[in-house]
């Protein structure tokens, strides 16, 4: 039996509305609830706006100001964010202070964050610290980026993996810090709060397949708060999306060779070097946005001129070395 020509059409048209349903993106959606949850969660005010396709979440920040500054130290320095805002005759709603102690190197990392405010407040904040710390500190480096922070960012929740830290710094999973009673706990709060997720009894944390996102957070919110595990996240980008504005370094290193102004000889100095007599600058933008060229430690001969003998140098120095 041969079909009509009219039906022929209607079954070609019918599968290729069929086909084009499978080829169709997913699209990322919008949604005011889950942006509150996900500020809560991360504790992070400058996230205005995100739109996510399942686990993967794409984040805009508000560009903000900020300063680093690098310390040598054998010692952790403890800062107090409301010291220094008073200090430099600012509210302390104004400056948030994190900073990271890396032991091994007796090095510690302050980094400030100043919210949207004004470049020059913000810069005035900035220069007032910076002399506040070198009178008391020793500073390998230091240097203050304006209107540079990330603006997208690409993340992937992996909500199957909530791990924590013990008592001893190490991270942990709660299958292996959870005790019995602990997961029995959990397990009738689950059910009082109608949670859309499991938890055996070993501790490991399942997420129903149709729990929603707002429901994910809603869990991961409760579970930090009470017993501090937080769900793994992964950078899903190979390069954040930046804006470069303005770049001021607060303090050069005076080590001759140290071009890159971390306080070490290394391959990533003569990287620069050779880039810079190559190109007669160095592009910031296409790297670390706050490594600024040291021209003074770059000219390793003395001579006034930057040119291939300051790299000779400069690598036998790093081959002497070893």
């Amino acid at each position: 039996m041969y079909l009509r020509k009219s039906s022929l059409i209607s079954l070609v048209i019918s599968i290729m509305i069929i086909l084009n349903s499978f080829n169709t993106p997913v699209q990322a959606q919008s949604n005011n609830e889950l942006l509150d949850l996900y500020k809560e969660y991360i504790e992070d005010e400058t996230v205005i706006g995100l739109t996510h396709t399942g686990s993967k979440y794409t984040i805009m920040k508000k560009t903000t100001d900020y300063m680093r500054i690098v310390f040598s130290t054998d010692y952790e320095i403890a800062f107090d964010s409301k010291e220094l805002s008073n200090n430099v005759g600012y509210s302390e709603d104004k400056i948030s202070v994190s900073s990271k102690f890396w032991e091994d190197d007796f090095e510690q990392y302050l980094t400030l964050t100043f919210y949207p405010n004004s470049y020059d407040s913000n810069r005035d904040i900035a220069s007032k610290i910076y002399n506040m710390l070198k009178e008391e500190y020793s500073i390998i480096s230091a240097y203050a980026c304006f209107d540079c922070n990330p603006v997208l960012v690409d993340y992937i929740f992996m909500w199957n993996h909530f791990e924590g830290i013990d008592k001893y710094g190490h991270r942990v999973t709660p299958e292996e810090e959870l005790t019995k009673k602990q997961v029995e706990n959990i397990r009738n709060e689950i059910t009082a709060n109608n949670f859309a997720v499991t938890i055996n009894d070993d501790g490991k944390i399942t997420f129903n397949e149709s729990a929603s996102e707002t429901e994910k957070f809603r869990f991961a919110l409760w579970l930090k708060e009470e017993y501090g595990f937080h769900v793994a996240i992964m950078n899903n980008a190979m390069f954040e999306d930046k804006i470069y504005n303005i770049i001021e370094i607060l303090n050069y290193t005076d080590l001759s060779g140290d071009v890159n102004n971390d306080g070490y000889l290394g391959v990533d100095d003569t990287d620069m070097l050779r880039e810079y007599i190559l190109k007669g600058r160095y592009t910031t933008e296409e790297s670390r946005p706050y490594v600024t060229f040291n021209t003074q430690n770059a000219d390793l001969t003395g001579d006034g001129v930057i040119d291939v003998f300051d790299l000779v140098l400069l690598r036998k120095q790093l081959i002497d070395s070893k």
